[in-house]
């Protein structure tokens, strides 16, 4: 954990692989005996501008999870030979808020966000599976919010995550640009973390690769303008710029 905490990583837990759920058999090239979870905080602070989500605002924060498993892989590979160690974040095997609650990190949101007391619901997920046993490990009871609604109430569509609609390819329905156009985000949706109590008081990340390089508005020139380098280096970059174009052109068509 040590080597985990010296990327100014402050909320860590460890439970038995048992206590996860298992959602993508598929991904797992070993049997895990352990969980080792943590969370990345990624918020820094509003914007006067933004119509992209906070998490996206930064780099690619694939980038800095795969700074920390290749470090831990490296570091572990010489003398743990016989074991195995993996880790993953987004794209993983369990189910990650499930495991996250399970290990004390937070409680879940209604709206299936993890939420922890220092950072909110502005927190990715990172787990470390190994097949070393570590002895008796303690889990905690999953706690749900408080239920209060703000989040469901105040959701711009009950149909589909919006956050998921500017991520869609292709010709959109005239339904799903004015959703979007509503919305005011090219990429991403905040608005059930915005309005989320939770999030009133939070702490910003001390993590310095999400204070530096943001981009909390985006047009059409700083999409053209970037090198294909720099454009591979954000959360939106998988989708490609046609995407992230057509909803900016969506939200802003004077921006041509």
């Amino acid at each position: 954990m040590d080597s985990i905490k010296q990327f100014n990583i402050e909320f860590i837990g460890a439970i038995p692989f048992s206590e996860c759920k298992v959602i993508k058999k598929h991904l797992l090239t070993f049997k895990p005996e352990n969980a080792i979870i943590f969370l990345v905080p990624y918020f820094y602070h509003d914007y006067d501008r933004q119509n992209v989500s906070h998490y996206a605002v930064v780099r690619d924060y694939h980038i800095f999870f795969h700074e920390i498993f290749s470090h831990l892989e490296d570091k572990y590979q010489g003398y743990l030979r016989s074991y195995n160690i993996k880790g993953f974040s987004d794209h993983s095997p369990i189910d990650e808020v499930n495991a996250a609650a399970k290990a004390g990190l937070g409680i879940i949101g209604e709206n299936g966000l993890l939420i922890n007391k220092i950072y909110g619901s502005y927190v990715f997920i990172g787990e470390v599976f190994t097949d070393i046993d570590a002895g008796e490990l303690f889990y905690h009871e999953i706690i749900q919010c408080s239920d209060c609604g703000a989040c469901y109430n105040n959701c711009p569509s009950h149909d589909i995550c919006l956050s998921a609609l500017t991520q869609k390819k292709g010709v959109l329905t005239m339904d799903e640009k004015q959703q979007i156009k509503r919305n005011g985000y090219v990429w991403g949706c905040d608005v059930c973390q915005n309005v989320c109590p939770y999030n009133r008081k939070i702490k910003p990340t001390p993590i310095d690769f999400f204070q530096k390089d943001r981009l909390p508005y985006l047009n059409i020139e700083t999409i053209k303008n970037m090198s294909d380098d720099e454009f591979n280096q954000r959360a939106y970059s998988w989708r490609k710029r046609q995407v992230i174009m057509r909803n900016i052109e969506i939200c802003n068509p004077e921006s041509n």
